[in-house]
């Protein structure tokens, strides 16, 4: 069974109560949530037993930073043959990818950079031996969340 770091947030004592959230308690319940289940994600991520037991070995040439990015982004056939070849090889690392990203999109929506980057600290606090793969994981992830025209987004 796989034991998560943190209980979900206390959001009376909470930092990220800072944020504007116009004091509205459902939305401090939400943020509090997505830091829960971040954390559960980045202790999977950072658990190499587990990732190696449903990735299948990979040959060296073969390993390459895979970008979330381009498989929301696959419109044609043979990049969606590659997208879907990344979830095959490794369910759980692109699972996680994938909610992590979903999760710092809804944090932009609720309170821009400045909420993202403290769900961040605090996220990756929750776990000192593991802070700057936390950090780095998030960081990458939400790489160009918030970006539009005129207006940059988070900048990993």
């Amino acid at each position: 069974m796989l034991s998560v770091g943190l209980a979900p947030a206390d959001t009376n004592t909470d930092r990220t109560m800072t944020i504007q959230t116009n004091n509205d308690p459902a939305v401090a319940e939400e943020v509090a949530g997505i830091k829960h289940a971040l954390d559960a994600l980045l202790t999977v991520a950072t658990d190499k037993s587990l990732i190696r037991r449903f990735a299948p070995p990979r040959k060296e040439e073969e390993l390459r930073p895979f970008n979330f990015g381009e498989l929301m982004k696959a419109v044609d056939a043979s990049q969606a043959a590659r997208a879907t070849t990344e979830l095959i090889r490794n369910p759980i690392g692109e699972a996680v990818r994938t909610a992590v990203v979903v999760l710092g999109q809804r944090l932009h929506e609720i309170g821009g950079m400045r909420l993202m980057n403290e769900v961040l600290d605090d996220t990756a606090e929750a776990d000192p031996p593991n802070r700057s793969l936390r950090e780095t994981i998030m960081d990458r992830r939400w790489n160009g969340i918030g970006a539009s025209v005129g207006r940059a987004g988070w900048s990993a």
